[in-house]
């Protein structure tokens, strides 16, 4: 009997430390969408950033929370750790719930929204504007040239003013000579950038829905463990009131 009691204990322990580093883990996910709204302002609406990253820190801060009153229960078999942790486990889940709602919510008007402020954006382009930095930084960062691909600038009034060429942005990072002339095409990234960015901000989407997700799963997990374990306590008459 003392076995499976030592067993169960030991994995409560162990799940409680993971909430710990997925605890963290969102926390780092929920500052990378501040992090990326903050440099790219005029592409990412506020209100979607805000409201997810919030819930993702809600979410990060319960588990550490869950974490701590899980290794009080399991090290210290009181009925007040036992209802915490259940009550603080219940509650994980239906913020989990709640996140995956609205992460599939958002992301579904997410890439209709980024589309239609990227097309303005680059439309805007004269290479000096701040909104010219932003689209100078994207194509930068991301290797990339234009929205679909670098045929973009082609029809752009910067193509036109600047005799057949595109931003020095489109140049490739190891073509040192580059100027953005399309007479020379293999200095230049001819990959767009419309779904390279969509990508890198799904991805940190999908990756905290599916990190919301399986940490729901554990927390039923748990909530199983944390009531067999009381149920033998108190068979075992064993219990500390």
């Amino acid at each position: 009997m003392w076995s499976n009691l030592h067993t169960i204990k030991c994995c409560l322990t162990i799940i409680s430390l993971m909430y710990w580093v997925v605890g963290a883990g969102l926390a780092y996910i929920a500052y990378k969408l501040f992090h990326t709204y903050q440099e790219y302002t005029e592409l990412l609406s506020y209100n979607y950033i805000a409201v997810l990253a919030s819930l993702l820190i809600i979410i990060s801060v319960t588990m550490f929370i869950i974490g701590v009153t899980g290794l009080g229960a399991a090290i210290k078999e009181y009925t007040f750790n036992w209802k915490c942790f259940m009550g603080l486990a219940f509650i994980m889940v239906c913020t989990g719930i709640i996140g995956l709602i609205v992460g599939l919510y958002y992301k579904d008007k997410l890439n209709p929204h980024l589309e239609g402020n990227m097309s303005k954006l680059f439309q805007e382009y004269d290479g000096e504007s701040a909104q010219s930095s932003t689209v100078d930084s994207i194509q930068e960062r991301l290797q990339c040239c234009g929205l679909k691909n670098y045929t973009y600038w082609e029809n752009s009034t910067w193509h036109i003013q600047h005799n057949n060429s595109v931003p020095r942005s489109c140049c490739k990072n190891n073509a040192t000579t580059c100027t953005g002339s399309l007479d020379h095409l293999e200095q230049i990234n001819t990959r767009g950038c419309e779904s390279d960015f969509e990508g890198e901000i799904n991805i940190l989407l999908r990756i905290a829905m599916c990190t919301v997700l399986g940490s729901g799963s554990a927390a039923i997990f748990v909530i199983i463990i944390v009531i067999v374990l009381h149920v033998r306590n108190k068979r075992n008459g064993y219990e500390r009131l």
